[in-house]
Parts: C-alpha cells; sequence; structure tokens
C-alpha cells in the first residue's frame, strides 16, 4: 500500500490579506491598551492648563476618553466644578456635555460590593472612588449654583439618584456628605426636582448625615440649607383647588408632605443640636430657626382656604340636596322622601 501524504492547502491570497489586517488591529488595539494609562497620565498632568484656558469641551472629552480611570475623572470633575463658578461657563459646560459625563463618573466608580471593596482597599483605590464622588457632587453643586437652569436636566441624567447613593455608601466621608448636601439644597430649587428628591429619599439621607457629623460645620449648616428650601416648598392655591375637584383630598400640597417627612426622620433634633453647638455658623443658626418655624407653623393659609373651600362645598352640596328633595316631595306628594 502505498502511503497518502497528507498536504497542508495554501491560503488564498484574500484569506492571507484578511488574515493579516485581523493580526494588525488586534497589535494596534494591544498598542493602544498599552498606551492608555500613559495617556490618561499625560492628560491628567494636562488637565490645570486646560482648566486654566477654559477649555470645557477638551477637559469634557478627556472625561470620555478615560472613563475609567478614577484619578483622571476625580480631577476633571474638580476642574469642571471649579470652572462653574459664572453663567457663561457653567452653560458651557451644559452644551459640552459635561453634566452627562459627571453623572457616568459616578456610575463608573459607585461603590461595589464587599469582595470588590475588599480588593479595592488592598489595590489603595477606595480614596480615588470616594474622590471621585466628592469631586462630581461639588461639580454638580457648582452647576447649579445661583442657577437655574440646569436643576432639571442633572434630574434627567440620573443625578440626583447618584449623589443619594454616593451619601449611603460613604456615610462616613465628612466632604463627600458636605458636598452632596449643598448640590442637593441647590437642585432643590426646582419645585419638580425638590419633589423628586424627597421622593427618592433624600430629606431621610441628609438628616442621617447630620447624625453621622454632628460636629462636621459645613455639614451641619448645608444639611439644614437643604431642609429649609424643601419645608417652603409650595404649590399655587389654584392647583390646590384643581387637586380638590378630582381628587377631594385637602392638602397644602408637597410642603405638608416635606414637613411630615422632615418630622417623622428626626430632623427637629437634628437641627435642634445644630443651632446651640457652641461653633454653629451663622448660616446654619439662621436657616435652623427658620427650619424650626415651618414645622411649628402646622395649619398654613393655604390649608386654611383648603379647608374653608371644603365646608363652603359641603354647604352648597347639602342645599343642592335639600332642593332637590322639596321638589320631589312637592311632585310625589310624599312627606318621607329622604
Amino acid at each position: 500500500q502505498t502511503d497518502r501524504v497528507t498536504e497542508t492547502p495554501t491560503p488564498t491570497p484574500a484569506k492571507a490579506h484578511t488574515q493579516a489586517q485581523s493580526q494588525a488591529q488586534e497589535n494596534a488595539h494591544a498598542q493602544k491598551q498599552a498606551r492608555a494609562p500613559t495617556q490618561a497620565k499625560a492628560f491628567q498632568h494636562n488637565l490645570h492648563d486646560l482648566e486654566a484656558q477654559c477649555k470645557v469641551p477638551e477637559i469634557v472629552e478627556g472625561m470620555r476618553a478615560y472613563m475609567h480611570d478614577a484619578r483622571v475623572q476625580e480631577r476633571a470633575c474638580l476642574a469642571l466644578g471649579t470652572l462653574a463658578n459664572n453663567t457663561a461657563n457653567q452653560k458651557a459646560i451644559a452644551q459640552a456635555g459635561g453634566i452627562e459625563e459627571i453623572v457616568t463618573a459616578m456610575v463608573a466608580h459607585q461603590a461595589a460590593g464587599m469582595l470588590s471593596k475588599w480588593v479595592s482597599w488592598v489595590m489603595g483605590n477606595i480614596p480615588a472612588q470616594v474622590g471621585v464622588q466628592q469631586k462630581a457632587c461639588f461639580a454638580l453643586g457648582m452647576l447649579t449654583n445661583d442657577n437655574g437652569a440646569h436643576q432639571a436636566q442633572i434630574a434627567r441624567a440620573g443625578g440626583i439618584e447618584q449623589v443619594l447613593a454616593a451619601m449611603a455608601a460613604h456615610q462616613m466621608a465628612v466632604e463627600l456628605q458636605q458636598e452632596a448636601c449643598w448640590a442637593l439644597r441647590n437642585l432643590a430649587a426646582d419645585d419638580n426636582v425638590a419633589a423628586k428628591i424627597a421622593e427618592s429619599g433624600g430629606i431621610e439621607r441628609v438628616v442621617a448625615a447630620m447624625v453621622a457629623h454632628p460636629s462636621a460645620v459645613e455639614v451641619q449648616k448645608c444639611a439644614c440649607g437643604m431642609l429649609v428650601i424643601l419645608s417652603q416648598k409650595k404649590r399655587s392655591v389654584w392647583c390646590m383647588l384643581f387637586d380638590v375637584f378630582l381628587s377631594g383630598t385637602f392638602s397644602a400640597g408637597e410642603r405638608v408632605v416635606h414637613v411630615r417627612r422632615i418630622k417623622t426622620a428626626g430632623g427637629v433634633e437634628c437641627v435642634l443640636q445644630a443651632i446651640v453647638a457652641t461653633d454653629a455658623a451663622e448660616d446654619t443658626k439662621k436657616w435652623g430657626r427658620q427650619l424650626l418655624n415651618d414645622l411649628d407653623s402646622r395649619r398654613t393659609w393655604e390649608s386654611k382656604l383648603l379647608t374653608l373651600f371644603a365646608w363652603f362645598s359641603f354647604v352648597i352640596f347639602g342645599q343642592i340636596l335639600m332642593f332637590v328633595r322639596d321638589k320631589i316631595v312637592n311632585h310625589t306628594g310624599s312627606k318621607y322622601f329622604l
């Protein structure tokens, strides 16, 4: 028998070209991955110059390119927050997509599970993780400071949920709690955003920050400022009267709900401790006393007006019912109807 020799088929030129292209792409990707840490460090080093030159689009683009580098995100959020000290820069950051990138950075570097936290602690990444959350809260607070144009945009991007998640994940990070309370205070200037903050547990989270850091002057001040804004939120009388016609509920609107949640969360006790502290800031005392006054006013003029309207509606309805009864009695001759 003659042994058969198996010959390896020679690849066609087209197939060989495709394999060469695939190998070249893999090599290019590997080289890019190898250069990424160096490029990220270079970008981080240049952030100071970009901030000094107010090059907002370049900073935002760098955040997109190096999203998984915690140090880059921390430094970039700080740069955007520092630049957002005037209306023109705030508008430029929002137009460049900076708000969305800040929230994305918070999502990419949020707290992980216990095992991941332990590994990160061993690797030394926990400070960077906390730093990203803190600087992002700072940037969001600056973007809404004396500017009511960005609260809704931040809420749509998921900023409220991420700020509250950062507060819950890093309860003992005092600077993060301070920046988060301040950001929530500025965000709460918008009525719809304020309602969303309360519904998402923002009141309870702010009170928890006050409990965890009783001696932190800035935390107490920012927390009192946030709570007093929520306690003053009111709806127009016409909107509340419209609700009466639709649902028959007699409520003074979001303010009543916010006041109730502040009391239930223990906000009264925290505010009392904050304003009597020896090192309390003047704003803490002012906002704290104002908040206590709001909490003590159980019946506002809106609720009184709604109560009056309810009684007036009841009287009118009774008169209509009596009129209908008299008409039926006169028509049927029955004295026992109704």
